[in-house]
């Protein structure tokens, strides 16, 4: 709180040396209009009161943030209820902290990275005026509710990854994008299998029949024990068992 409510602070340059930066720092300073992002930043600690917050949450004027090139992670909680409208985040970001832009009701836009990781608890939960997220198929690591109360979003997600399973057990609107690259992080054992679905054909009564092909790298099988196949499908489809049907047989 060492800057809260300071109302004529416009600007503020902060040197990359900096490590922390505590709740609500230069939190509802009504004139704030830019502010950078150090290098070294790396947490949010709460106020004396266990109020963890952004340092920034409340200062109304400050509607953008361009992450700088070099950083690799955005802090727990580092801008939320901050009146962000847009993120610019850098190639080099490989995770979002959790709650890191929880209830920043203002914001539409975040860039999307395709070296990104890792999402943590709540990241964007309360994103009301949200529509388009674009997950890369390089993020793995999902928090709960990372979307929670985005009212209006669409996630984008190749169709074949991590982030489309995601989205599906989530019950997230999501777009699947079209395509398929063969990479390690697809497979459902990284090391010993591999698989492709695709969709057959499209009936007339609304139906789409599908093949999905599992099978062991040569030299593998011997290796594998206990294995077990789950298939995932959104809320808003049904699955008729009596047509699936396992090399061939019902």
């Amino acid at each position: 709180q060492a800057f809260q409510n300071c109302s004529s602070l416009e600007t503020i340059e902060l040197p990359d040396c900096v490590e922390t930066i505590g709740a609500y720092a230069f939190g509802s300073c009504s004139s704030l209009t830019s502010a950078n992002f150090p290098q070294s930043w790396k947490s949010v600690p709460a106020t004396q009161g266990g109020t963890n917050a952004s340092p920034f949450a409340g200062s109304a004027k400050l509607t953008g943030m361009t992450v700088p090139e070099g950083v690799t992670a955005i802090p727990s909680y580092a801008f939320s209820s901050s009146s962000l409208e847009s993120v610019s985040l850098p190639s080099t970001l490989t995770s979002i902290g959790a709650y890191a832009f929880m209830n920043c009701k203002s914001l539409t836009y975040v860039e999307p990275v395709d070296g990104l990781q890792s999402i943590g608890r709540e990241a964007f939960s309360g994103c009301t005026r949200l529509k388009l997220f674009h997950l890369t198929d390089s993020v793995t690591s999902f928090g709960q509710n990372i979307f929670y109360n985005c009212k209006n979003l669409t996630v984008e997600c190749a169709q074949h990854s991590f982030a489309a399973i995601y989205c599906i057990d989530s019950g997230l609107p999501v777009h699947l994008l079209d395509g398929f690259t063969d990479r390690d992080s697809f497979r459902l054992s990284r090391d010993k299998t591999y698989y492709i679905a695709n969709t057959v054909s499209a009936l007339a009564s609304g139906l789409i029949s599908m093949n999905l092909e599992y099978g062991y790298k040569p030299g593998m099988e011997s290796g594998v024990t206990n294995q077990s196949l789950t298939i995932r499908l959104p809320s808003s489809a049904k699955l008729l068992e009596r047509t699936l049907r396992l090399n061939g047989a019902v």
